[in-house]
């Protein structure tokens, strides 16, 4: 479910705009008489109002919607203030919203806004990543949170709030990835899944579960599967080796900024596997991997010994427009995630 607040909002703003333009005007006539267009803080200020209103009267959507305004701040009506959104949000949690008890849980699982507890994070997950059944057990009422049923089974792995136990982590696990007619499983739990029958934990080892379940995350655009996926296919795990499926799901990861995947990738351009052979895009690659990781920066001051000074400006410059369509992507994909 999207954080974004203003999603409702602009949904009005914008049907009124659409309405005046099919009038032939692109501004409402201001009548004599009439009250002055409302500036964005007023309409935010009448929403808020609204919103407050439908909350006290027990609506735990309101409610919910105003945690998050709360969480994120607003930088015309009112700055973060996370000790608010978290008691707008356990109102909601309390009220039977499932949503607000995941934020709530992953606010205690981080300490942020109140006292770091996993056994209170725990609780609250497993509240809204419940699955219901009815009462012959037969038919599923609910599927449960998916990302609530990740964090119990991350937790399981880690020994959070609980004692470490593989064999509870892969049964949430498996509730979380699952896809349903109502709700698409997590890519979180689906790769957690991938890396657990890679190496045998709480199952046994088996790499073609590992790449379908890697492969069901890498579809859904997870980046650490993309690269797990890409590794998968040049060391024959799973599936047939494969150098350009390789690089091709290398490429997918590198583009969403993965550093490991970009090392990878400018390693294979040097080398001219699964791709033509390209210093420019082997220095361009292998440099933008260099800004987290220093075994990448290593390795691009030897490949500098190797280059002539204008294919070092070249890839330079090949970096730089890298970078740039990389962080559109990462930006488009948040704002798809917002709505």
């Amino acid at each position: 479910m999207s954080l974004a607040p203003y999603n409702w909002l602009s949904a009005v703003l914008l049907a009124t705009m659409v309405f005046f333009t099919a009038c032939g005007e692109d501004k409402p006539a201001l009548v004599i008489g009439e009250a002055p267009a409302k500036t964005d803080a007023e309409w935010k200020a009448m929403y808020l109002e609204e919103q407050k209103k439908r909350a006290m009267d027990g609506d735990t959507s309101a409610q919910y919607d105003l945690g998050s305004w709360y969480y994120y701040g607003d930088d015309i009506l009112f700055a973060k203030d996370v000790e608010k959104a978290v008691s707008w949000w356990r109102m909601a949690a309390e009220g039977g919203n499932e949503e607000a008890m995941y934020r709530l849980g992953l606010c205690y699982f981080s300490g942020d806004g109140v006292t770091q507890d996993y056994s209170q994070a725990l609780a609250w997950w497993r509240k809204a990543g419940a699955v219901d059944l009815t009462d012959d057990k037969k038919l599923v009422l609910n599927h449960g949170h998916a990302q609530a049923q990740f964090w119990i089974g991350l937790c399981y792995i880690q020994g959070k709030g609980v004692a470490q136990d593989y064999a509870q982590a892969i049964d949430w696990l498996r509730k979380s990835a699952a896809d349903e007619l109502i709700r698409f499983g997590s890519p979180n739990a689906q790769f957690l899944l991938g890396t657990c029958y890679a190496d045998g934990l709480g199952v046994t080892k088996d790499s073609a579960q590992a790449f379908s379940w890697y492969r069901k995350a890498a579809d859904y655009g997870l980046d650490v599967a993309q690269h797990r996926l890409g590794l998968c296919y040049a060391a024959g795990k799973g599936v047939k080796k494969d150098e350009q499926q390789e690089a091709a799901w290398l490429r997918k990861a590198a583009e969403q900024g993965n550093s490991e995947a970009q090392l990878s990738l400018g390693t294979y351009y040097s080398e001219g596997r699964g791709v033509l052979k390209d210093s420019v895009e082997a220095y361009a690659y292998i440099s933008l991997a260099g800004i987290t990781n220093e075994s990448a920066r290593k390795i691009l001051t030897n490949l500098e010994k190797d280059l002539s000074r204008n294919e070092i400006v070249a890839g330079q410059k090949r970096a730089k427009e890298l970078q740039k369509e990389i962080d559109a992507k990462i930006a488009a994909k948040k704002a798809e995630a917002d709505r």
